[in-house]
């Protein structure tokens, strides 16, 4: 059984990656961007923070170590691990009674 895609889907701009009339393409396995129909390169278009290195793994189930503040891209995509912080408020207990 075969499926027909309406031609919409089969049309691609000139470079062959992002569909006419995009606004911004973002390929991230594949490190192709595009913004207004101009192809661009990452740093022109995501900027990336974090304060420790990720561990991400690709479909193979390698794990990589990618560092701090350079994006985690695999042949999966992005991981966009959000930031995260460990509140104590009150590490030395004072104050405290038993």
């Amino acid at each position: 059984m075969s499926v027909s895609r309406p031609a919409r889907f089969l049309s691609l701009s000139p470079m062959g990656w992002w569909r006419p009339g995009a606004a911004l393409g973002l390929d991230l396995v594949h490190d192709r961007y595009m913004l207004g129909g101009i192809p661009r390169a990452r740093p022109a278009l995501l900027s990336f923070s974090r304060a420790f290195d990720a561990l991400f793994d690709n479909t193979a189930g390698v794990y990589s170590v990618f560092g701090a503040n350079v994006p985690a891209i695999t042949d999966r995509g992005l991981y966009p691990g959000g930031q995260r912080t460990n509140l104590v408020p009150n590490n030395t207990y004072q104050g405290a009674s038993a």
